[in-house]
C-alpha cells in the first residue's frame, strides 16, 4: 500500500509539474476565495455558492507555495495519492487482502483519478473523503460503537463542506442504521436511536457553522446557493441546450428527461468503467452463492452507487461527478480478478498434465488482468488527452497573455462569460450575460471594462453571436485580438471604446 501510494503521488506530481494545464472557471472561484482566506479577509473568503473546505485547504497550501494555483493542484495531488489507503482498507474488509492489493493498484493508476488529482477542483479531495465515509459508515454498522457512528457522521459532514449534495448520504446512513435493527434485531431501539443521533451530531459538528452562515447570508435555511442552479442546468442538459425546465405537473416530460440523463450517465460510465471492468464485476457478484451477510454488505455498497447516479441524474450529469464511484467499483473488479484466477487454477487442477501450471496461473493472472483493464481504458486516455474540450480555456489564457502585454494599466477589467481571461491577466472579472447589445455596451462602460472576450462555445447560442464576426461594425467595440486555431473554439477580444465613435 505504501508503494502504491508513493507511486500515485509521484505520477500526479509529475503531471502538474511537467504538463501545462489551464484553470477552469470553478478553479478560479476556489483560488479567489483561497487568496482572500490566506490574506485574512474571511468575509471575502467565504461564499454561499462555493463550498468552504477546498478553499480552506488551498489557502493552507498557499502558505507553502506562493502560486495559489499550484497550491490548489498540490492539494488534489496529495488527496489523490492518499485515496489508495481507504480504497485498500475498504476492499480488504469486503473481499480480502488479494483483492485489496489490486484495488490499490487501480486507485493509483486509473487515468481519470490521475487527471482529477492534478486539477484545481474538489473531485480528488471529495473522492478521498467519500471513500473514507463509506468505510467509516460500514465500520459503524458492523461494530455498533458510538465513536464509529460519530466518526461516520463527521466524515460525511466534511464531504458536505466539499460538495453540498453529500448531505444526501446522511439520510442514507440513518436508513441503514434503522434498517439494521428492523431486519436483524441485533440492537435495541434505544441503541438504534443513540446511533442515529450520533450520526447526526457528527455531521452537524462540521456542517453547522456553514449552515448558519448560509442562513445569515441568504435569509433561508439551505444546503447551498448553487443547488437551484444545478437543477436548472441538469434540466437543460437533459432536454437540450436551450430547453426550458419542465413544469412539475408534466410528469411525462420529467420522466423522459430523467431517462435521457440516465442514458447520458450510462455513456459516461461505459467510458470510465468499460466492459472488461463490468464483466469482472459480474464475476465477483455472481460466481459464488450469496449469504445474508454478503447481501447486507453488497446492498450497502450499491446504495451509495445508486444514490449518486440518481442524484446527479436530476441535477447535472458530468463525468467528473462520477469519479467518487470508482473506488467502490474497484472492489467488485478486483474480487472478480481473484475469482477468475481461482477458477482458472481449479480448472487446471482437473486437467491431466496441467495441474503444475496452477501456481504460475495464480501468480500471473492478476498482473495480466490489470494490464488488460488498463488497455481497455485507452479510449478514456484519448478522451482526456483530446484538447478540443479545453481549447476554449487555453485560448482565453492566450488572450490574457496578449492583454497583459498590451494593456498599460496592468490591472485590466475583463468582461467574459467565464473568468479565465481575467484570472490570467491579473485583472477584475465582469460577468458577461446574454443581453441587448446596447445594454452590454452601457454596462461595460459603467463598470470600467477595458476588454470584452467573446468565445464561440458560448456565443453561438446567444443573441450576441454577431460579435463572433469581428469584421462587422460593432459600435463601441474595437477588435484587437482573434484566435481561431481550434474549430468551434474561436476567441475574439474587443477593446471597449470609452465613448461612442464621433461623440464629443
Amino acid at each position: 500500500v505504501i508503494c502504491w501510494t508513493l507511486l500515485a503521488f509521484l505520477l500526479r506530481l509529475c503531471l502538474i509539474c511537467c504538463v501545462a494545464q489551464v484553470i477552469t472557471p470553478d478553479g478560479v472561484g476556489y483560488v479567489t476565495l483561497a487568496r482572500s482566506l490566506a490574506a485574512g479577509d474571511f468575509r471575502a473568503g467565504f461564499s454561499t455558492y462555493w463550498s468552504p473546505l477546498y478553499p480552506l485547504l488551498v489557502a493552507g497550501a498557499s502558505l507553502l507555495f506562493r502560486d495559489a494555483e499550484f497550491a490548489g493542484r498540490f492539494v488534489s495531488v496529495v488527496a489523490g495519492a492518499l485515496l489508495v489507503v481507504p480504497s485498500y482498507r475498504l476492499i480488504r474488509v469486503w473481499y480480502g487482502t488479494r483483492a485489496a492489493r489490486l484495488a490499490a493498484c487501480l486507485a493509483a493508476l486509473h487515468p481519470l483519478l490521475i487527471y482529477y488529482s492534478s486539477a484545481l477542483l474538489t473531485e480528488s479531495t471529495y473522492t478521498l473523503l467519500f471513500t473514507s465515509g463509506v468505510l467509516a459508515g460500514w465500520s459503524a454498522l458492523a461494530t455498533g460503537r458510538a465513536r464509529a457512528h460519530l466518526l461516520a457522521g463527521a466524515t460525511f459532514g466534511a464531504c458536505y463542506l466539499l460538495k453540498p449534495e453529500a448531505a444526501g448520504f446522511l439520510p442514507l446512513l440513518l436508513a441503514a442504521v434503522v434498517g439494521q435493527n428492523f431486519f436483524t434485531g441485533t440492537s435495541r431501539l434505544q441503541t438504534t436511536a443513540r446511533n442515529a443521533l450520533l450520526l447526526c451530531a457528527g455531521f452537524m459538528l462540521l456542517a453547522a457553522p456553514y449552515l448558519f452562515y448560509l442562513r445569515h447570508e441568504t435569509g433561508a435555511w439551505t444546503l447551498s446557493g448553487k443547488l437551484a442552479g444545478h437543477l436548472w442546468q441538469g434540466s437543460r442538459l437533459a432536454g437540450g441546450d436551450l430547453a426550458p425546465p419542465p413544469p412539475a405537473s408534466n410528469f411525462t416530460t420529467v420522466v423522459v428527461r430523467l431517462a435521457k440523463a440516465l442514458r447520458f450517465e450510462y455513456e459516461l460510465l461505459n467510458l470510465i468503467f468499460p466492459p472488461p471492468f463490468v464483466l469482472l464485476a459480474g464475476l465477483c457478484l455472481f460466481r459464488r452463492r450469496w449469504t445474508r451477510a454478503r447481501a447486507r454488505r453488497e446492498l450497502y455498497l450499491f446504495s451509495f452507487v445508486a444514490a449518486t447516479l440518481a442524484g446527479y441524474a436530476v441535477t447535472l450529469p458530468n463525468i467528473r461527478f462520477l469519479v467518487p464511484l470508482l473506488p467502490l467499483g474497484f472492489g467488485w473488479v478486483a474480487r472478480g480478478v481473484v475469482e477468475f484466477a481461482d477458477w482458472a487454477g481449479e480448472t487446471l487442477t482437473r486437467l491431466k498434465g496441467a495441474a503444475g501450471f496452477r501456481p504460475a496461473v495464480r501468480s500471473l493472472s492478476a498482473p495480466l488482468a490489470v494490464a488488460c483493464l488498463l488497455a481497455s481504458l485507452v479510449p478514456l486516455f484519448v478522451y482526456l488527452l483530446r484538447g478540443d474540450k479545453w481549447d476554449d480555456y487555453d485560448g482565453q489564457k492566450r488572450a490574457a497573455a496578449w492583454i497583459k502585454e498590451h494593456d498599460p494599466t496592468r490591472a485590466p477589467v475583463v468582461m467574459s462569460t467565464v473568468p479565465v481571461t481575467s484570472f490570467y491577466a491579473g485583472g477584475r472579472d465582469v460577468r458577461l450575460v446574454d443581453e441587448d447589445y446596447a445594454a452590454l455596451i452601457s454596462r461595460a462602460r459603467r463598470e470600467g471594462v477595458g476588454y470584452v472576450v467573446v468565445n464561440e462555445r458560448d456565443f453561438r447560442y446567444m443573441s450576441l453571436r454577431p460579435l463572433l464576426d469581428e469584421q462587422s461594425p460593432h459600435p463601441g467595440l474595437r477588435p484587437v485580438y482573434d484566435l481561431a486555431d481550434s474549430p468551434e473554439h474561436r476567441i475574439v477580444v474587443y477593446a471597449v471604446e470609452p465613448t461612442a465613435p464621433g461623440a464629443p
